[in-house]
């Protein structure tokens, strides 16, 4: 079997989309997998100022950034959406930390399981989140979505020329690259260590690596099992990927080294 031709990017687009327009927590619909597959593979899929980027983030994120720089340096602020806020984006300038930690917390919580859906378009929930600390650094832009069939956490921040990206999910039955009785898992990121642990994991769960040596994006074929007659898969290293993921996606700059687009 050729592995690289048939691990799916699955909501890798889908991420930078959802975390520029998710504004609503259950009626956010996508498309499936069956839509969005591709195959895994050079970096150059990912470049430098694509929609993963902090710019384009800025340019397009006018309320998040309004609302980070609506506080003075010395002042921490944080800006959220999360499951269960229909709609509404959150602004905390007075308890900045707490939220934004106990919002990121809540992400590396996720149930880490998924279950396979033949639902071609899934509603999902969204968790969106970022803080300019007291210095002015970033934190996030952080973005999370998860249904019945999947799940992710993605840092829009770039590093290196590309953003961090963990997902699970099922392909559906009518995916060219559905594979029976079987989950996928997906790592994007520049830390090549990462990579290196996320294939070392893989092979612990008796699963199948697929990717490029050296390359910023890998991928795992796991056994899934039957439980209740439905296909589910429960990841043992959901809080690990996801805790990496967000306690990494810190900008190198202050709010104020930015270019901002005249209004």
């Amino acid at each position: 079997m050729n592995f690289k031709k048939i691990i799916p990017l699955t909501f890798a687009a889908l991420s930078v989309a959802g975390a520029l327009s998710a504004c609503s927590d259950s009626s956010v619909v996508g498309a499936d997998s069956q839509d969005n597959s591709v195959a895994i593979g050079s970096s150059s899929s990912v470049t430098p100022g694509s929609s993963g980027s902090l710019g384009e983030w800025i340019f397009k994120e006018k309320s998040a950034m309004a609302a980070l720089r609506s506080v003075s340096k010395g002042t921490a602020v944080t800006y959220s959406h999360t499951a269960g806020c229909v709609g509404c984006y959150q602004t905390d300038s007075v308890t900045a930390h707490e939220t934004f930690d106990g919002v990121t917390q809540s992400i590396i919580d996720f149930d880490p399981t998924v279950r396979y859906s033949d639902t071609t378009r899934d509603s999902r929930s969204n968790v969106y989140l970022a803080m300019k600390d007291e210095e002015g650094f970033l934190h996030g832009e952080i973005f999370s979505s998860f249904g019945v069939n999947f799940k992710e956490v993605n840092c829009l921040i770039e590093q290196e020329g590309f953003n961090t990206l963990y997902q699970v999910y099922f392909n559906g039955k009518s995916a060219p690259n559905y594979l029976p009785n079987k989950a996928f898992k997906y790592l994007m990121s520049a830390d090549f260590t990462l990579i290196e642990e996320f294939k070392k994991d893989c092979i612990l769960e008796n699963g199948e690596v697929g990717g490029f040596d050296g390359d910023v994006q890998v991928a795992c074929i796991v056994n899934s099992e039957e439980v209740n007659g439905v296909e589910t898969y429960k990841d043992p290293y959901w809080d690990k990927y996801a805790k990496y993921i967000i306690d990494n996606c810190v900008s190198t700059k202050s709010l104020n080294e930015f270019w901002f687009p005249i209004e």
